[in-house]
């Protein structure tokens, strides 16, 4: 059975989409194989089979990658769904995200609540994370 890794990130962007597959090719290089609802889900035009394929995927993974700049609903019940089953979390936020400041009460909360080596800004410090996880 393959290891899993979720990626949870918005994907109406172009730059997130690609921001995306970097984190992806991370995750790779690290054994998992990413899981990536904009590749995964895409053929889906039912809103219930995409919210449970989602729910599927985030109960599989071994690690849930959670990119949190501009984040909307579905990724903060992706990530909340990860939280309550006990799976592990990695946050990623762009320099450019905290420069602009707060993500909103919940989701700064939990960017913060985040162990220290959880919390990301660059793929190489993702890329850290993943190895102490997996360790």
């Amino acid at each position: 059975m393959s290891r899993e890794a979720f990626v949870s990130s918005r994907v109406s962007t172009v730059f997130h989409r690609r921001l995306n597959l970097s984190i992806a090719r991370v995750c790779e290089a690290r054994g998992l194989r990413p899981f990536l609802p904009q590749q995964e889900l895409m053929e889906l035009d039912d809103d219930v089979a995409i919210l449970e394929g989602n729910e599927a995927a985030v109960r599989r993974a071994q690690v849930v990658v959670v990119v949190f700049d501009a984040a909307g609903t579905g990724v903060a019940m992706e990530l909340a769904q990860a939280l309550t089953l006990g799976q592990p979390v990695i946050g990623y936020r762009t320099r450019r995200s905290r420069r602009e400041g707060r993500l909103g009460s919940m989701l700064e909360g939990a960017w913060r609540r985040l162990p220290e080596g959880r919390r990301c800004g660059r793929l190489d410090e993702l890329d850290r994370a993943l190895a102490r996880l997996l360790a």
